[in-house]
């Protein structure tokens, strides 16, 4: 990967990510990890071809390579999506990021008659890929099954997905990471779920009291709201649970003989 070039032309300094000083470091380093030719490779237990312009990531190792946090690398990869420069193809063990155009922008042959000027404009790149590749990645989702695919409601966006993000490390740290995709996809697919804001908070009210499973805050409609817990008195909530969860029968039955100083733990 260390190998080669890659061509960014002048005209990016007149588009607003020049600005961006994040967005622009994560933009050049998805160029240089792109795949310059067809590469086979494991995306969730499964071997995939990479086509030039693809290569698998996720936002954690992104983060580290760049020195960008997680969160931040997450609006980045979004707000190239919504610029069409990428696409991404996202599972339970990281995702596939293809530069769209690629073979237009990057391609180091030279046609006869064509300039490939690899401009860059305010509007982004035009949607016009070419259709080679544009078949090989139909092809591929025609393979991808259900099971190593996470399908976002359409109602459930931007914010809905970073905050999930959050909530899969939340689960993470408690030791409880969910099971499978289909687990997660039920999840999501959860008709209680009205709108991006309604999912959102939940999911920040959850985190905050160190339950497991998602709740909503239903103090609201009773008029009553119970004290927040502080994120320290959450983690040493959440610890507890950790510690009673390896005790076996005969300690829970005699639990009350058995002392944890938690104002000590962390």
């Amino acid at each position: 990967m260390s190998e080669g070039w890659i061509k960014l032309h002048r005209k990016i300094l007149e588009n607003p990510i020049s600005g961006k000083a994040n967005f622009l470091s994560l933009w050049v380093h998805v160029l240089v990890l792109a795949t310059h030719k067809p590469l086979r490779r494991d995306f969730c237990g499964k071997m995939t071809t990479l086509t030039p312009g693809q290569f698998i990531t996720g936002r954690g190792a992104l983060s580290e390579l760049t020195g960008i946090p997680p969160s931040t690398i997450e609006r980045g990869l979004q707000w190239l999506e919504s610029e069409h420069q990428i696409e991404q193809q996202k599972g339970n063990k990281g995702r596939i990021i293809t530069v769209t155009n690629w073979e237009q922008y990057q391609a180091t042959e030279h046609r006869s008659g064509q300039q490939m000027d690899n401009k860059w404009t305010s509007d982004g790149q035009q949607m016009d890929t070419n259709k080679k590749y544009k078949n090989i990645k139909n092809e591929k989702k025609k393979e991808s099954t259900k099971e190593s695919l996470l399908v976002f409601p359409a109602h459930l966006k931007f914010l809905a997905q970073v905050s999930w993000e959050d909530w899969l490390e939340y689960r993470a740290e408690l030791k409880k990471p969910y099971k499978s995709i289909k687990s997660q996809q039920a999840q999501l697919n959860s008709r209680k779920w009205k709108t991006e804001k309604q999912f959102c908070a939940a999911i920040e009210y959850s985190i905050a009291q160190g339950y497991q499973g998602i709740f909503e805050d239903n103090s609201k409609n009773n008029g009553t709201r119970p004290q927040q817990l502080s994120k320290l008195e959450a983690k040493r909530q959440r610890e507890k649970r950790t510690i009673e969860g390896m005790m076996t029968d005969d300690q829970r039955r005699d639990s009350n003989s058995i002392e944890v100083d938690f104002e000590h733990l962390g």
